[in-house]
């Protein structure tokens, strides 16, 4: 009996059916890559940027001519870095350190779907004394409605509170003494326009927080 080689394709090729095949992976193919290009612009249009800053500092120490002598010059620096690297890393040096920083105060750009924060280049500025504790860690939202009126929105144990101001003018919260600042009005007409409501917020830190959130970020080393 004559044996009969089997044919890598079928002998009856399908055209139409191959055409499909081809078509439909063609269309999930695109599919999968406008959803990945559309997830990798959301993560880096809404994603906060990460900044990290590095800083070297020299230390230098008097030897004397008899640690020269006794070889015991190298053991001295090294034991004195460390005493350096340990009070940089201390909670009462961080603490002033932290104290010198612009920090006590964060500023915050609601957006569409994230709010960003403002640092050093927030539109307006808050001068501010604390006697309630009570007040550090609440968002405080700010509109404004004329170039010199400003409506206040925040809540104090669940209850909301409202206050209307005048720039430049002290005001008392409860336990909050400040003093608003418009820098740029452009800028927070352009912001409102966008946003229509709360368009901005700030955030009076706690002293003690600021230690906790950033002391775990800050890396001492020996170069």
């Amino acid at each position: 009996m004559e044996r009969r080689r089997i044919p890598l394709l079928n002998e009856k090729f399908d055209l139409g059916i191959f055409t499909s095949v081809i078509k439909r992976s063609i269309v999930v193919s695109v599919i999968l890559m406008a959803l990945c290009l559309t997830g990798a612009f959301v993560y880096l249009r809404y994603t906060p940027p990460t900044y990290k800053s590095t800083s070297i500092i020299q230390l230098k120490y008097e030897n004397s001519a008899a640690n020269k002598v006794l070889e015991l010059s190298n053991t001295m620096e090294e034991t004195n870095s460390m005493q350096a690297i340990e009070l940089i890393r201390s909670k009462e040096f961080l603490k002033r350190v932290f104290d010198n920083l612009p920090l006590s105060i964060s500023y915050y750009s609601q957006g569409t779907f994230l709010a960003s924060e403002q640092y050093r280049s927030s539109p307006f500025s808050v001068e501010y004394s604390v006697t309630n504790p009570g007040l550090y860690d609440i968002p405080v939202y700010i509109s404004f409605t004329q170039e010199r009126d400003v409506h206040l929105r925040y809540s104090i144990g669940g209850q909301p509170m409202e206050k209307n101001v005048k720039e430049g003018e002290l005001v008392d919260l409860n336990g909050l003494t400040m003093i608003i600042t418009i820098l740029n009005f452009e800028a927070i007409k352009e912001q409102i326009n966008q946003i229509k409501q709360d368009a901005y917020y700030f955030v009076i830190n706690n002293p003690d927080n600021i230690y906790t959130r950033y002391c775990n970020q800050l890396e001492v080393v020996l170069l």
